[in-house]
């Protein structure tokens, strides 16, 4: 099973979500997965930090197989 963490600084509705899973989930097949082994964590409003700096617009993606 995959495992995706997404975090961005920008807000996140859930249109964005939306598009964004179904969008995930379509790239899977790139790796001959489907959207069904995909466990998927949408995370917006985040302070993320990079050298120390808060970033106004900052998108973090970890994935683990």
């Amino acid at each position: 099973m995959a495992f995706i963490s997404v975090k961005t600084t920008a807000p996140m509705t859930a249109e964005v979500e939306t598009l964004l899973k179904k969008q995930i989930g379509q790239a899977m097949s790139l790796i001959g997965q489907s959207e069904a082994s995909l466990m998927l964590i949408l995370e917006g409003n985040q302070s993320l930090y990079l050298r120390g700096e808060n970033q106004q617009m900052l998108l973090q993606g970890v994935v683990d197989d």
